[in-house]
Order: structure tokens, then C-alpha cells, then sequence
């Protein structure tokens, strides 16, 4: 707990007060829908912890959050995006840290009174509040992307208008980085898949020593902070249509590569 500390979401709400101009309002939306934040709070039932170190809280546990009133008189539930501000902030020790995914939050106050407006993320820092509306938009986008990560099963002779992806670095090296911290993946490639008359996907095809249909869900997540929101879809690369796009295509990650 004392090491917690979203540096990343600090940033980007630090961006999206100095220029709250569309660009910085969706990138803080996709970075929420994949953050943790701490919230002060005192609750009547200890929760569990899951192998990740995650709270999870019975069903009926009863809460009570620290609350900030805003000059106009409207009420936040504060929130921080790092131990060391909260620490100074309650110096009384009032309050006990929770950390959980913003989404998992939002399910954690569905029934909150509606004099509650939102959330106040670092009252003593970058002073950012957020509107309750903002954030079940946060939480409805992350719940689609659940059902945006699929592996897709195609034809053994079906043909995919696919392309190459230029530049888009960020979403790339986040590939990079997921092959190397799973030893199992040999290499990943990543194309564009174009459909008539619908938004383009992302296709990425995975190489494995042992195929494991897990492993997409946990790539999608990780992956996802980069992905736009577009819509992806996975294939093994043994697949014969995979083995087609792979014949004259180079991998975003290859294993012997970075050995």
C-alpha cells in the first residue's frame, strides 16, 4: 500500500488541467478506465485479498468516504493518486487506504446518494474533479472493451484484407513489453484488418510454444491503454489464415530478437 503511486494518471490529469482541450479530456477517460486510485475510507467489513494483492470486498459491506465540499457547495468523494498525498493528508489517521481500479469503484458507489456530484482526485496536488456522468462513461467504455477482445475464429481458406500498422510507437513497444515479460510467446504480429462498411480492427497474431486462449484476454488488458479504443481481435499464428498474412509480414515482438 505505502508504495503506491500512479505517476502516469497524476500526469495526464496534470496535462488536462493545463489544457483541457478534447485530446487531453479522451486521453484522461482511456487512462481512467484502466488506473487504480486511493480512496480514504472507513468500512465495516475486512476485505479479502486476491493473488494480485487486490481488495475485494463482501457484496453488503457498508462505507463511509471522505468528503470535500466545493465552494458551490457540491459534494466529491476524495481520492489520491499516491500514498505519500494521502499520508499528509490525513495526518489524524481518520481514514483507512483503499486502492481499487476506478471502474471497480464506480460498481463499489452505484448506489451512492446523488448529492455526491463525484470524485476530487488529489485535493492537495493537482486538484482535478471529476463528474460523476464522466465517469460511468469511463465505466460503460471499459466494460465494452471486455467484450472487444475476442479471438476470432476464421475459415481455413477465408481471405482478410489486412495492413501494415505505420507508426503508432506507444501501442507497439506496449506489445513489446508484454512479449517479454511472457516467456511462452515466441513472437506477436500486428496488422489492420479492414471491413467493409465497419471500423477497422486490430488483428495481432501470436506465436506460442503451448497455445493458451487466456493469454488474449490478459495481452487485450495490457495492450488496451494504447489500443484507441478500437476493437481487437486475436488468432493463433499455427492458424492456416494466420500463416498466410505471417508468410510476408515481420513480427512487432520477436523473441529471438531481443534474446
Amino acid at each position: 500500500m505505502a508504495e503506491f503511486n500512479n505517476e502516469k494518471l497524476r500526469d495526464v490529469l496534470r496535462d488536462y488541467k493545463e489544457n483541457p482541450v478534447q485530446e487531453n479530456i479522451n486521453r484522461m477517460g482511456t487512462t481512467l478506465q484502466t488506473s487504480s486510485i486511493l480512496i480514504p475510507a472507513i468500512w465495516d467489513v475486512e476485505p479479502k485479498m486476491n493473488k494480485d494483492g487486490q481488495m475485494l470486498f463482501e457484496k453488503n459491506t457498508h462505507f463511509q468516504f471522505a468528503l470535500l465540499k466545493t465552494k458551490n457547495g457540491s459534494q466529491f468523494i476524495v481520492a489520491f493518486t499516491s500514498y505519500y498525498d494521502y499520508k499528509h493528508w490525513d495526518v489524524n489517521h481518520r481514514f483507512k487506504p483503499m486502492v481499487l481500479p476506478v471502474v471497480r469503484f464506480m460498481e463499489v458507489i452505484q448506489n451512492i446518494s446523488n448529492d455526491i456530484k463525484g470524485i476530487f482526485i488529489d485535493p492537495t496536488d493537482v486538484k482535478i474533479p471529476l463528474d460523476m456522468n464522466f465517469l460511468k462513461q469511463v465505466q460503460a467504455r471499459e466494460m465494452a472493451h471486455h467484450t472487444s477482445i475476442q479471438k476470432k475464429e476464421f475459415k481455413v481458406n477465408e481471405q482478410l484484407r489486412v495492413r501494415d500498422v505505420l507508426k503508432r510507437e506507444d501501442f507497439k513497444q506496449s506489445i513489446v513489453r508484454f512479449g517479454k515479460q511472457t516467456p511462452s510467446i515466441k513472437s506477436i504480429y500486428l496488422k489492420e484488418r479492414l471491413i467493409e462498411n465497419e471500423p477497422s480492427h486490430w488483428l495481432l497474431l501470436v506465436d506460442m510454444e503451448q497455445e493458451e486462449p487466456k493469454m488474449f484476454q490478459a495481452l487485450g488488458s495490457f495492450i488496451h491503454p494504447y489500443d484507441e479504443n478500437k476493437m481487437m481481435e486475436f488468432m493463433f499464428a499455427s492458424h492456416p489464415v494466420s500463416q498466410k498474412i505471417i508468410a510476408d509480414s515481420s513480427p512487432v515482438y520477436s523473441k529471438d530478437e531481443v534474446a
